[in-house]
């Protein structure tokens, strides 16, 4: 996970990935504002995790912006025809991917 963050331009080190992993370090739900790099790195999950349930993870408020960008959008057409996010098999829970909160979580 390190190594892909790192390819997608979101340096991550094994250690920070290893910390996230931590109970004490799950994403808090509907906790990340909707920023131009939280959008992007968004882009680069979905890009490998369609499924991912992203919308959990944004502020509720922000989640029409989230889902506006075309970048997301584009994806999410690809994705799940219908606009029920339903999360498919194989799609990472919200605390499974808490090493991507740490990138979240450094913008400001």
């Amino acid at each position: 996970m390190a190594e892909w963050l790192t390819a997608a331009r979101y340096p991550t080190s094994l250690e920070a990935v290893k910390n996230a992993g931590r109970e004490i370090a799950r994403l808090v739900e509907a906790s990340v504002a909707a920023t131009e790099k939280t959008i992007a790195l968004l882009a680069v999950i979905l890009g490998d995790y369609p499924d991912f349930e992203f919308e959990r993870a944004f502020v509720s408020g922000h989640v029409a912006k989230v889902r506006a960008d075309p970048r997301i959008a584009r994806i999410l057409k690809r994705a799940l025809p219908s606009p029920d996010r339903a999360g498919g098999a194989g799609a990472p829970a919200i605390g499974e991917i808490a090493a991507r909160t740490a990138a979240f979580t450094t913008f400001e």
